[in-house]
Parts: structure tokens; sequence; C-alpha cells
């Protein structure tokens, strides 16, 4: 909820010398509660890219195809709460790349690393998911999924001070 709430706000400075309308996020039908309940509390809209069977996880390019003037970052999740895979942050950057480069944009990356944020790197080394990819500005942990902490303990880190204006 920091993250996003720093999205926001940096959204929201972005915005002040223009009118705007509500900010909305774009993340997976797949996404954990935490995700409705920011938009619920903070007043941002939540636009699902609704899951196809065999297909569980966010697709990029709908997930791309939904990002506006509004949004304030597109989340991808590395552990799906539903089957554990992993959302393909590095095409979702491609696609998001190009629509920031026709749009003059400047749409983020979140990449809520779950339990995977734990795993991938020792796992798969060579899975470019984090902040070697320019547009991920902030990724979270949950230290929860892993025990002997509080349920809903996690982390986050951003890629800079500049990402976290709040």
């Amino acid at each position: 909820m920091l993250a996003d709430l720093a999205f926001k706000r940096k959204w929201q400075n972005k915005c002040k010398a223009e009118p705007y309308d509500k900010p909305n996020i774009v993340t997976g039908a797949n996404i954990q509660v935490c995700w409705e309940k920011f938009a619920r509390y903070f007043e941002v809209e939540l636009k699902e890219v609704k899951l196809r069977e065999g297909y569980y996880v966010m697709d990029p390019v709908k997930a791309a195809k939904m990002v506006d003037e509004n949004t304030i970052c597109v989340a991808a999740i590395l552990g799906s709460t539903l089957n554990g895979e992993f959302e393909d942050v590095k095409l979702l950057k491609d696609f998001l790349t190009e629509k920031n480069k026709k749009t003059g944009w400047d749409t983020p990356i979140h990449v809520d690393a779950a339990s995977g944020g734990f795993t991938a790197p020792i796992l798969y080394p060579e899975l470019e998911w984090d902040f070697r990819l320019p547009l991920v500005k902030s990724i979270n942990v949950s230290g929860h999924k892993y025990g002997l902490v509080y349920a809903g303990i996690g982390w986050v880190t951003w890629r800079s001070k500049e990402d976290f204006p709040i």
C-alpha cells in the first residue's frame, strides 16, 4: 500500500498544473487482496486484466492497452497466489516502454514480488523482473509467506529517492 500511495502522490504532483481524473492502477485479476483494499481506501480505480482458461497471470499486452493518462502504475506479481506463477515483467516493460514513447507518458511498474522476490534471484538469476528494468520503480516482498513474522508483514524498496515522493 505504501508503494502504491507513493505512485499516487507522484502522479498528483505531476498533474497539479493540469486537470486530472481519478487515478487508476492496472493489475491482473489474480492480485492479492491488499490491492483491492488500497484502491478502496485511497480512492484509486482498480483496472483488472481478466484471466483466461490456461493463462492465469496478467497478460502484458492487455495490461498495456488498459493504461491511460491517469494510470499511476502497472503492478506485476512475482508469485501469484493462484498458482505461484511469475508474471512476465520484462515483456510488460517492453510494451509499456513502447506505449510511453507513443503517448509521452511515464507509466511505471511496481513488482509485487510476494514470495518470488525471495526465490527468483536464486532459482532464476537470469530472469529480468527487478531494477535491471528501467520502468520498475518499486518492489515489495511478503515476509509473512515464510512464517516467523506477524501476518501481513512485508517490505518495499524503491529504485531511487525520486520515486518515493512522500
